[in-house]
């Protein structure tokens, strides 16, 4: 992993996980479940600024977990932004919503998971050690 986080003060033995999401409250949340499964955490709330970060510092994000319903952007819309600047980029959507007619779609796509919210801490660590092996 190269040094773009350090001066986020980020572990670098740790993977680092983006998160994206335009509710403070889910956002926080994810952080305090990551922060105690031992992840490196980055909080976005915007798909615009989470692209900005992704952009920048790809080479250090290990995942991304993603709201599919924001503003200005779905989940869908910033994950083929995303695959533009890495294909090979790990995503995990997250919905509030029955994505039932878009899930099959967006795995073929190659989003590595999709969750309903609310998901439990079990539910979220095996998803995301799935998407990182």
């Amino acid at each position: 992993m190269s040094n773009d986080f350090n001066h986020l003060g980020l572990n670098l033995d740790k993977k680092t996980i983006l998160i994206v999401d335009d509710e403070v409250v889910i956002l926080n949340l994810l952080k305090d479940i990551l922060d105690m499964l031992g992840y490196n955490v980055v909080l976005c709330r915007s798909p615009e600024e989470a692209l900005e970060v992704f952009t920048h510092h790809r080479t250090c994000i290990d995942l991304i977990i993603m709201d599919m319903m924001m503003p200005r952007m779905n989940g869908l819309q910033l994950y083929r932004k995303i695959c533009q600047v890495d294909c090979n980029s790990k995503v995990i959507l997250l919905s509030g919503y029955s994505m039932a007619h878009i899930t099959t779609q967006l795995l073929e796509e190659g989003v590595v998971g999709f969750m309903q919210k609310p998901v439990t801490i079990k539910k979220l660590e095996e998803a995301i050690l799935k998407a990182l092996s």
